[in-house]
């Protein structure tokens, strides 16, 4: 997992214009930015938020707060204040005392 690799799924991703990528394809570019430690708020803001309106129900729960995590970040490193709040204030409901929960406050 490189950044090369995640340089790839974005090329993937930006061919789906005026669609939604399929879910394995979004799920996979967010896997691989969060384990190649990729700096990258304004594409997992987007991806992560097509993931999250148009796959929620398809995702495993664990995944599911993983995504809401690291996609309220990545809003809120955009200045997406609306956004990022709802996220990270379901992720704080779901797990008042984790220490992610803690950092996110």
């Amino acid at each position: 997992m490189s950044v090369e690799d995640v340089a790839e799924l974005r090329q993937q991703l930006k061919r789906h214009t005026g669609d939604v990528p399929p879910k394995d394809l979004l799920r996979q570019f967010l896997k691989l930015n969060r384990e190649a430690r990729v700096r990258n708020p304004e594409d997992v803001a987007v991806y992560g938020s097509l993931l999250l309106k148009h796959y929620r129900n398809k995702l495993a729960d664990e995944e599911l707060w993983h995504l809401h995590e690291q996609v309220g970040v990545a809003l809120l490193e955009c200045g997406n204040l609306q956004a990022a709040l709802q996220l990270v204030k379901a992720a704080l409901i779901k797990f008042p005392d984790s220490v992610r929960a803690k950092r996110l406050r």
